[in-house]
């Protein structure tokens, strides 16, 4: 990577297209499969000099010209596949040696064209978990369920339900993931706080690591504890187009070129373009939304909202109480997964049972949640954020902090009254 001035990043060819292609792959311009093979052919590629482009590029001409041929030429009766694999062997070698020179990927310049963000993207491992999470093998979404129904009538409800839920609180997609592979790791533990220091007159936090202190081996060294396990899960994506609608309307943005609410893929650009924290780690987007603002970060606290209050009053729906789910947010993909937290391979299907018969009533119940609180009004006039409504005991990523019931039904969404929310997005919207 090459840095330019202060506030302009250049990266190299192949970093480039290496990012393009896992944005791409994130705004739902390519499939994971086809993604995964270029990608590797720009992994396995080398850096054509540009001396070389020429020749590479004639080459590349003339096999796409055989290719064509012989395709003719199969088509006609003769039995030259062979011929026509070799071919296209060929070709995928001739366009490795071009790697990132190539610019397999250039179309998603179309939506985003700064280096930055591409760049932002590529240094979170969740953007390249979002791509290959949509793809999985064995997740069901709603419409697979609705086609997979055998009741008519029940198809029919079900279909209903999730024609409601997606206008009534603006979801794209949910599925269920059967068998999803987590590991948890414990690194160390801290004395009287667990956040870092935000003024410089502040006692340093300090991270403990676990020691061993029987084998004289490890002595010096740190222990991590980890443990891996197969759950359940739900994955939830909000409709990025209705996003930044909302965010246009209510959350104080200015209204965006026309073109970007044309489709999902250019609603999603425009939203990780003016909201850096949907970009970053989650981790990083409370200090970020300090710089930023919290207009800038609405996207991000607005999704973050919706994962608690629906943890929240899964439990009616699924067994499960708030303090058997956990959270892991996608910001850049606009979605969120919640999966059971256990520790013995073993899940009751709740969640299961929740998708497939309990969707609707359970947005409903999530709504009428995040509505109202125990502690109001002094609650409201503090952010709408308190262990009586929307904080959760434990598994949130970023200790509870930033989310506010005002990013669903209105009002003060922080406790500094910097932004006013005149309509939440789970309200109906003028």
């Amino acid at each position: 990577m090459q840095i330019v001035g202060q506030d302009s990043v250049q990266i190299n060819r192949r970093a480039r297209d290496l990012a393009e292609g896992i944005a791409l792959g994130l705004l739902g311009r390519i499939d994971s499969e086809a993604l995964q093979a270029q990608l590797l052919q720009i992994l396995e590629g080398g850096e054509a000099r540009p001396e070389d482009m020429a020749d590479i590029d004639r080459q590349r001409q003339e096999l796409l010209a055989e290719i064509d041929q012989l395709d003719s030429l199969i088509a006609g009766g003769l039995a030259l596949h062979k011929s026509r694999d070799s071919a296209r062997e060929r070709l995928s070698k001739l366009i490795s040696r071009m790697g990132a020179s190539e610019g397999t990927f250039g179309e998603v310049r179309q939506f985003i064209p700064d280096d930055a963000v591409l760049l932002d993207l590529i240094k979170q491992r969740r953007t390249m978990e979002a791509v290959l999470l949509r793809h999985d093998v064995g997740r069901q979404s709603v419409s697979q369920l609705i086609a997979s129904t055998a009741d008519p009538v029940l198809g029919e409800s079900r279909a209903q339900d999730w024609s409601d839920v997606r206008d009534t609180y603006g979801i794209q997609d949910i599925a269920h993931i059967p068998d999803l592979k987590v590991v948890l790791s414990a690194v160390g533990f801290t004395r009287e706080k667990r956040e870092p220091e935000r003024e410089p007159d502040q006692i340093a936090v300090k991270l403990n690591p676990f020691e061993d202190r029987i084998r004289t081996a490890a002595k010096g060294k740190a222990v991590l504890y980890a443990f891996s396990a197969q759950t359940e899960a739900l994955w939830i994506r909000l409709d990025p187009v209705k996003v930044l609608r909302w965010c246009v309307d209510h959350a104080g943005w200015e209204p965006p070129p026309k073109a970007c609410f044309g489709s999902a893929a250019a609603a999603q650009a425009c939203l990780l373009t003016r909201s850096p924290a949907l970009t970053s780690a989650p981790g990083s987007a409370i200090e970020l939304t300090k710089t930023v603002g919290h207009s800038a970060a609405a996207p991000f606290h607005l999704l973050h909202t919706i994962s608690h209050s629906l943890m929240l009053t899964a439990r009616r729906h699924s067994g499960y109480d708030s303090q058997s789910l956990t959270e892991y947010l996608f910001p850049m993909d606009l979605s969120f997964l919640v999966y059971v937290t256990s520790v013995q391979n073993y899940t009751a299907g709740g969640l299961l049972t929740l998708f497939q018969h309990y969707l609707r009533r359970w947005f409903d119940d999530a709504s009428l949640h995040a509505f109202n609180c125990a502690f109001d009004p002094i609650c409201s006039d503090v952010g709408s954020s308190c262990p009586g409504c929307i904080q959760l005991p434990r598994g949130c990523e970023t200790f509870n902090a930033g989310v506010s019931r005002s990013y669903l039904h209105g009002g003060f969404a922080d406790q500094g009254q910097g932004l006013w929310i005149p309509n939440g997005f789970w309200q109906p919207q003028s």
